[in-house]
């Protein structure tokens, strides 16, 4: 095997026992492989989080959220990140009237949401 790489070769760090290879001697830490081109959508070694659960939506200056569990936790936030309001859900609709038109963050559970009040 060629110790450079090519136009048709790529360099790879070693895996020993599951483990990236460190050792004094860096030559010995790398292989030199085939390429795997990946592009900016691929996504290596990350499950995809199981998010959008529920949604958020706001209409005539109420919160509605769907298909959150009971009891989780409400947050709004304004545009400087100070929290706003925070709650349990016992109902789907959130009555805002006390918030001034704006732009506010919204977080139920781990879920992030944006929200606009005209």
């Amino acid at each position: 095997m060629s110790s450079n790489i090519s136009g048709f070769t790529a360099a790879k760090r070693k895996i020993v026992n599951g483990k990236n290879q460190y050792t004094p001697n860096i030559g010995n830490d790398f292989e030199i492989v085939t390429p795997l081109p990946r592009n900016s959508n691929t996504i290596v070694g990350v499950k995809p989080a199981n998010l959008n659960k529920c949604t958020v939506y706001t209409f005539d200056n109420k919160l509605f959220i769907k298909g959150a569990e009971q009891n989780q936790k409400v947050d709004i936030y304004n545009i400087t990140g100070n929290k706003v309001h925070s709650s349990q859900i016992s109902t789907q609709t959130l009555t805002l009237d006390f918030l001034p038109k704006g732009v506010y963050i919204v977080t139920v559970d781990i879920e992030t949401f944006k929200i606009i009040l005209q």
